[in-house]
């Protein structure tokens, strides 16, 4: 017990350095954070805690409840970057610890510490954990449901299969189930009904298969195919359906989830509920969005990456894994991880619209099987069944992808952050950490290879999100912009492109004109001198013909990345006393070709 209370203390402090350190250096990354950080801003304004809403346009992206932690946190905070990621950074730190209850109930503290420090190294966890969306809150809410269930099971029902039948393994009083189906319920209400569709679909499945011990090495393929079909009969099915309460999962999420999904409904007339169920969940699901798309590869190869850097033990960790399946001992921890991962990477594989995010509830489970991993290396028990050069091509593996980042890295610096080349230094950390986990390998120092191996990554990580990061970030300069609109009498509209951050940056509603809507940018223009126009240095081009002679360009800054400038338009008798810089604005000549309009970004 004593060794438990110290591993949590040390995964709270390192977590807590991890995530929250420079949380709130950085500027908000468009286009979700912004837009999820004012839609709370704007409902904590109103002080309207059901209906939420984005430069005062309903927003039917997401669910209520990461607005609900943004708005908490701005009370505690302020309305400022930090405050918008501070409940992702918490629930992250929650995650972290989850995990660890996970890896000591199905296999050992070992396990649980070192899965836990994976997990915290791990690249897409930390874009989760430092960012305003609510894919942090999601993983929380799942992985809590999770760890209910697993601690809901005796331990030794874990450990032996031969100890217990099927219902050792469902909830055995109404009470287990009321808190793992109102932990789903809580996912609902962060992302929706894959919330509880999920979770329910990896216990189910698990159930399905937990209660056939393996079968031996040498069965046939008949044997095995037969063992399969068992799994899945319709007796069997709808036995273990019913085995996992399904009235009480219908009664705890509903009163969890369903009272504000009523209210928001009610005092919308429906038009949130369309929106979300019919085209953020219905047309995701059928058809591609915003371009997001993939092949049946795209979540294997987001996974390699978005685990990065503890994605290079990949084939040692499969091969392990594996062979555990087959061991009667850690036959059921390893098919209940096995399911975790299964289940979402087909599900959302299936789906059309792709994003790396949406896979990133099984990063828990994919640290689990690491740790389980590094454990049994440690140990020497890997080596029956791992041969003990793969985890020096995974140490070589990684020294490469270092090296690669520090010619990589400072190339593509110097076209798109010009000045900033020495952020390619950060290569060196995974190439410093490659090179003296080789060296550990090769003397047989297993326990110093590991701890180079978690060192490098929790390294990495921190350096990248907390001074690479912020200072990417110092190049969106939308701020220096808003900063000639520090009047409340100003109003601030953007013409033929437009980014959710302007509108968090500004602080009110910004009115977005397209390049087909060039007369009504005019008029708002024209109709006070107080009004101010943001656009590209191409919207500038198409709209100067048509704006009065007293129009002046206030302020110009580079476009993030776009490749143009951003100016601020406003009249000369309001801007003379801002001391505004001169710009020159190069138009085409009268025989050059018309600059080709960009065109018009997502509807906010």
């Amino acid at each position: 017990m004593q060794s438990m209370s110290r591993h949590l203390c040390w995964l709270i402090l390192l977590a807590s350095v991890v995530f929250l350190t420079q949380l709130g250096e950085a500027k908000l990354w468009d286009r979700d954070e912004p837009r999820n950080a004012r839609c709370a801003w704007e409902m904590l304004d109103r002080q309207d805690w059901v209906v939420p809403t984005f430069n005062d346009e309903l927003r039917t992206h997401k669910p209520i409840l990461l607005y609900w932690l943004t708005m908490s946190s701005y009370i505690v905070f302020g309305v400022n970057e930090f405050g918008a990621r501070f409940a992702s950074a918490f629930l992250a730190i929650g995650t972290v610890l989850l995990t660890y209850f996970i890896g000591c109930r199905l296999l050992n503290p070992r396990v649980g510490l070192w899965s836990s420090v994976v997990l915290t190294g791990t690249l897409m966890f930390n874009v989760a954990a430092r960012a305003a969306t609510p894919d942090s809150t999601l993983i929380f809410c799942m992985t809590l449901a999770f760890a209910i269930y697993v601690w809901s099971v005796p331990r030794e029902i874990w450990s032996d299969p031969n100890q217990g039948e099927h219902s050792n393994l469902v909830f055995r009083s109404w009470p287990w189930a009321a808190l793992i189906y109102g932990a789903m319920g809580l996912a609902v209400l962060a992302k929706g009904p894959v919330g509880i569709v999920l979770p329910t679909a990896v216990i189910g499945m698990f159930l399905l298969i937990a209660r056939s011990a393996p079968l031996p090495p040498n069965s046939t393929w008949p044997q095995r195919t037969l063992h399969c079909l068992k799994w899945s009969a319709p007796v069997h099915f709808l036995q273990t359906c019913w085995t996992m309460r399904p009235l009480t999962a219908i009664t705890t999420a509903s009163v969890v989830a369903v009272p504000w999904y009523l209210t928001v409904g009610f005092q919308t007339n429906g038009e949130w509920l369309r929106g979300f169920f019919l085209e953020h969940n219905v047309s995701r699901a059928i058809a591609s969005m915003e371009g997001h798309q993939g092949s049946i590869l795209f979540y294997p190869v987001a996974l390699l990456i978005g685990f990065f850097p503890w994605s290079v033990l990949a084939v040692p960790v499969g091969l392990w894994s594996f062979s555990e399946l087959q061991l009667a001992n850690k036959y059921r921890p390893y098919t209940f991880l096995a399911c975790w991962i299964a289940v979402f990477m087909t599900a959302f594989s299936l789906a059309a619209t792709k994003l790396p995010s949406y896979i990133t509830p099984t990063y828990p489970a994919v640290a689990l099987l690491c740790g389980g991993f590094i454990v049994a290396f440690l140990d020497q028990i890997s080596d029956a069944k791992v041969a003990s050069w793969w985890p020096r091509i995974s140490a070589i593996c990684l020294t490469v992808i270092g090296l690669g980042l520090l010619i990589g890295l400072p190339i593509a610096a110097s076209q798109l952050l010009p000045g900033d080349e020495w952020l390619g230094l950060v290569g060196s950390i995974p190439f410093a950490g490659g090179f003296i986990t080789i060296i550990c390998l090769l003397k047989n120092q297993r326990k110093l290879s590991m701890l180079s191996l978690s060192c490098s990554s929790l390294t990495f990580v921190l350096i990248l999100f907390s001074i690479v990061g912020p200072r990417v970030s110092d190049h969106q300069q939308i701020d220096e912009l808003l900063a000639f609109a520090d009047s409340d009498s100003e109003i601030v509209a953007a013409y033929a492109s437009h980014e959710p951050s302007w509108v968090f940056y500004a602080g009110h509603h910004i009115p977005f004109y397209r390049v087909d809507e060039t007369v009504e940018a005019r008029d708002f223009f024209c109709e006070h001198p107080n009004h101010l126009l943001i656009t590209t240095q191409t919207g500038y081009d198409l709209l100067r013909p048509h704006l009065p002679p007293t129009h002046q360009v206030i302020e110009q800054v580079p476009y993030f990345l776009r490749g143009q400038e951003l100016v601020l338009l406003g009249h000369v008798a309001t801007t003379a006393s801002k001391s505004p810089r001169q710009h020159e604005i190069h138009s085409p000549a009268v025989n050059d070709r018309a600059p080709q309009p960009s065109p018009p970004s997502d509807q906010l």
